[in-house]
């Protein structure tokens, strides 16, 4: 009952003529389009934040809501932009650090038509290990924009994912503003690449899913 498509563009370009030096960008939209009356079931909608898509937010910080009850109902319009510089300092271990720049936005349409008023920026710095288990992303995400509309003000937190088939370059209380750091913790497995990391070898896109 309704058409969901989503694409995804991202790019490697290596620094100083030396593979250890990457500047990556990653951009992704997505949109829900209805073609019946029947709603869109809230988990078939956008919810972005995280290691996977705007580090320094929570899911629940970008997920639109329900304007009278303010229950989180998803977006039905998407998009954001990742932009990394990747520096492989220990290439023997496999260790980089990845300072980023993240941007993007998450609407209900029938609420707003201009993605660019709900802008979502955060800044941060992320470490990654070619570990023996797996590798391993830690993140610490800053976001530059002030959320008035979640239930709750966090502060720290931590988020732990599963091992994955890719590898990245994921009523209410009155609320409170939040504008404050976050964590997140993943493994992902290993992809099919060579054993220099990061390499235009190890390029590998996530599933075509918001999360």
């Amino acid at each position: 009952n309704f058409f969901k498509p989503i694409g995804e563009l991202q790019s490697f370009h290596t620094l100083f003529r030396n593979p250890n030096h990457i500047f990556h960008w990653r951009g992704r939209v997505g949109g829900v389009f209805e073609n019946s009356d029947k709603p869109v079931p809230v988990f078939d909608r956008f919810f972005i934040g995280g290691i996977d898509s705007i580090r320094g937010y929570d899911s629940e910080d970008l997920a639109p809501r329900d304007p009278k009850y303010h229950d989180e109902i998803g977006g039905d319009r998407m998009g954001f932009l990742n932009f990394e510089y990747i520096w492989t300092f220990h290439p023997e271990m496999g260790i980089a650090l990845v300072p980023f720049f993240d941007i993007g936005y998450n609407i209900d349409s029938s609420q707003t038509s201009d993605p660019f008023s709900e802008l979502k920026k955060s800044v941060g710095l992320e470490l990654r290990w070619r570990s023996p288990m797996g590798d391993l992303r830690f993140a610490y995400g800053f976001p530059l924009d002030i959320i008035t509309d979640v239930s709750e003000k966090r502060g720290f937190s931590v988020d732990v994912a599963g091992f994955e088939a890719h590898m990245p370059n994921s009523a209410a209380a009155p609320a409170r503003a939040r504008k404050s750091p976050a964590c997140w913790a993943r493994t992902v497995a290993a992809p099919r690449c060579s054993s220099s990391w990061p390499t235009t070898a190890c390029r590998a896109s996530s599933p075509a899913t918001a999360a």
